[in-house]
């Protein structure tokens, strides 16, 4: 189902089309064409925290009684998590990845791995996206 409530399907030439079970509920994809039904191509798996740490939305934290959860941006996806200090930090560690991809941008010739913060910031990324 797409963000607008549409359904959609795997394209029947996606490498996903025959998969019988999903590691992640959470799909990108390249292209959403319609012809008999509405389908995806170049479609990929994303593991919840990768969508946390690298999706285009702002996140929120909101508390709902005891529960700390991040949201994209508008609230359409929803990620509890164990604390508030969780959310927290994941919302740093992101903030902190966005300002060092602008440095990049700005600086093309910037080494992220001797940079400040960067290789610290790399390192801690691929340790939560990896233990995941």
């Amino acid at each position: 189902m797409t963000r607008d409530g549409d359904h959609v399907y795997l394209h029947p030439s996606s490498v996903n089309h025959c998969v019988a079970h999903y590691t992640s509920p959470y799909l990108v994809y390249l292209e959403k064409v319609k012809t008999s039904r509405v389908f995806i191509h170049g479609c990929s798996l994303v593991p919840a925290l990768t969508l946390l740490l690298f999706s285009g939305c702002g996140l929120k934290i909101q508390q709902y009684g005891e529960t700390s959860v991040i949201a994209l941006e508008d609230g359409w996806i929803k990620f509890a998590v164990d604390s508030q200090e969780v959310a927290e930090l994941l919302q740093m560690i992101r903030s902190e990845f966005m300002a060092l991809l602008k440095e990049k941008i700005e600086d093309p010739s910037l080494n992220l791995l001797t940079h400040e913060k960067g290789s610290l910031i790399i390192t801690t990324i691929k340790q939560l996206v990896t233990e995941e």
